[in-house]
């Protein structure tokens, strides 16, 4: 079985981050959108810059996921303020969990939301919530197998495309 290890992303990090972030959203969403809207939506959303704000604001936190020392997956939590929508009261958002394509099936993607679901005990959330774009179906069937259930939808904005998300939600029992 593959050793899969977390460890937290801090702002030495930062040019490591936007490389891993530009590269798994293309390889999860490029084939399924224009390349006009893929490289706006990149440009703004995984700006050093924009990252740099997201890893300082307070109840952000990125973690890193490894295969010995490669960085194969990460993850975006928010809690409290810096969730980007209210949802659900004492609850923890996933903002971000994305696994290199060469590394999925490895557990990779399986080992970060345990983690987070972990870290949203530790925290003593009541639930866990993400949005997850209403088109991914291999996405929305790995949340299903954890117990999220859709609770509502917002929009997404990619470049200039309007996409709809699915608003999941996981309560945590006690």
């Amino acid at each position: 079985m593959t050793k899969i290890t977390i460890r937290r992303v801090d702002q030495t990090d930062l040019k490591t981050l936007q490389a891993l972030s530009r590269r798994t959203f293309v390889e999860t969403f490029g084939s399924v959108n224009t390349s006009q809207d893929m490289a706006t939506y990149l440009q703004r959303a995984f700006a050093q810059e924009q990252l740099l704000q997201e890893l300082l604001t307070p109840g952000s936190e990125f973690y890193f996921a490894l295969i010995e020392d490669e960085i194969v997956g990460y993850l975006k939590l928010n809690q409290a303020g810096a969730q980007t929508e209210d949802v659900a009261p004492n609850a923890l958002e996933i903002q971000r969990l994305y696994v290199c394509q060469k590394a999925q099936h490895m557990g990779v993607g399986r080992t970060l939301m345990d983690f987070a679901l972990q870290r949203a005990q530790q925290c003593h959330h009541k639930a866990v919530w993400l949005g997850v774009w209403n088109q991914n179906r291999k996405a929305q069937a790995f949340y299903q197998q954890y117990g999220f259930v859709q609770v509502g939808q917002h929009e997404f904005i990619l470049g200039t495309d309007h996409q709809i998300d699915n608003i999941v939600l996981k309560e945590l029992s006690k």
